[in-house]
């Protein structure tokens, strides 16, 4: 990163004091209460070290309060910690409240509380279990109803994990729709911007979700011998098959091959589908 080789490199602070209380104190405080999760929002970037820079990809940052009085809000150690440690949130996650603690540097400007703030809590609601994701909606009145299938193709080519559209009643009795889109954090930005150029939206909403998730596997049936093949979805609970669904275009690939309907291809792969649920995995 600085352009020097290797063996010129000298880790200066490394092992100052205040970096190894910072390192040994962050890790024995989350031994000591237990933390599972370290949900890390926006984080504020002064004119900050190019390390803290490089460290912080892929977190959320916004500008300081008082860059002049604090240029460097967060240290490369303090950014080194977040990035090992922590992940990215859009927002401050569902939690019952348990504790605040609150840490004061040693800088005292006049615009701002140099001081960071961490919230300890158990996970409430959403937040409590599952995959994190990211719903990302607005509410449209003005789109041409032509125009919807395919802001909603726009959005799953963006990386959106799924998008829909659901019937509202807006101000003054105007009929129109919210647009919803769920996708993975890191999947925010594109999301967000194919809102914008495939919809007349002038903002979105975006909150932080959680998932809850079958384990499942993929398997292959064969309609009549030599094929056609149909791909099945398997989900398990707990180890075991609770649900198998064949995939709909290779359905609807198999009854053109097979000059047959896709309703009498898909109870046929279902039937077979379904016998994988009483075999053992």
């Amino acid at each position: 990163m600085h352009g020097v080789p290797v063996a010129e490199v000298q880790l200066e602070e490394l092992g100052a004091d205040d970096t190894l209380v910072d390192v040994v104190g962050v890790a024995a405080a989350l031994d000591a209460l237990d933390v599972g999760t370290i949900a890390v929002p926006a984080v504020p970037l002064g004119r900050g070290a190019r390390a803290t820079l490089e460290l912080l990809r892929g977190f959320d940052v916004r500008p300081p309060q008082a860059p002049d009085e604090l240029p460097e809000p967060v240290t490369p150690t303090g950014a080194a910690i977040l990035t090992a440690l922590g992940e990215p949130v859009p927002e401050m996650p569902e939690m019952r409240l348990e504790a605040v603690g609150v840490g004061a540097g040693a800088r005292d400007p006049a615009g701002v509380a140099n001081v960071v703030r961490v919230l300890l809590g158990t996970p409430t609601g959403a937040a409590a279990g599952g995959r994190r994701l990211v719903v990302v909606e607005a509410n449209v009145d003005d789109l041409s109803p032509e125009l919807v299938p395919d802001a909603i193709e726009a959005l799953l080519q963006t990386g959106a994990l799924d998008a829909w559209s659901t019937p509202i009643v807006m101000k003054r009795g105007r009929p129109a729709l919210t647009i919803s889109a769920l996708c993975e954090p890191e999947d925010l930005a594109a999301v967000r911007r194919a809102f914008f150029e495939h919809t007349t939206t002038l903002g979105v909403r975006v909150h932080g979700v959680a998932r809850p998730e079958l384990e499942r596997r993929v398997v292959e049936v064969e309609l009549a011998e030599g094929g056609p093949a149909v791909r099945v979805k398997v989900a398990y609970l707990d180890g075991r098959a609770v649900s198998a669904k064949p995939e709909h275009d290779d359905v609807v690939e198999a009854a053109r091959k097979l000059d047959r309907s896709v309703r009498a291809v898909h109870e046929a792969a279902s039937a077979l589908a379904h016998r994988l649920l009483e075999e053992p995995r």
